[in-house]
């Protein structure tokens, strides 16, 4: 079922993927044929994702992972990718 938010949310993600897209294809001038323009659009969604989705469950990597539909283990790998995990010392 589809609510209300879920379709605005959706647009508004929409239309910022496209902003940014359009953004990189105007900043890369004229654009080598090595450019990997979504791949670099990709990345910077899915680390915007996993931000906030860490934050949003207060770092809890169990809950982030589930929320998102991915096991634990690869949540760990693609946020370290990114730099994005929090080592808890204990002590």
């Amino acid at each position: 079922m589809t609510t209300e938010s879920t379709v605005v949310i959706k647009d508004n993600l929409e239309e910022e993927a496209k902003r940014l897209s359009l953004r990189l294809l105007s900043e890369a001038g004229d654009v080598p044929k090595n450019a990997f323009i979504y791949r670099g659009v990709m990345q910077i969604a899915e680390k915007a994702v996993l931000k906030a989705t860490l934050a949003y469950c207060k770092n809890n990597q169990s809950q982030s992972a589930e929320l998102l539909g991915i096991n634990r283990a690869t949540l760990r790998t693609k946020a370290a990718r990114f730099n994005l995990l929090i080592i808890n010392k204990k002590g």
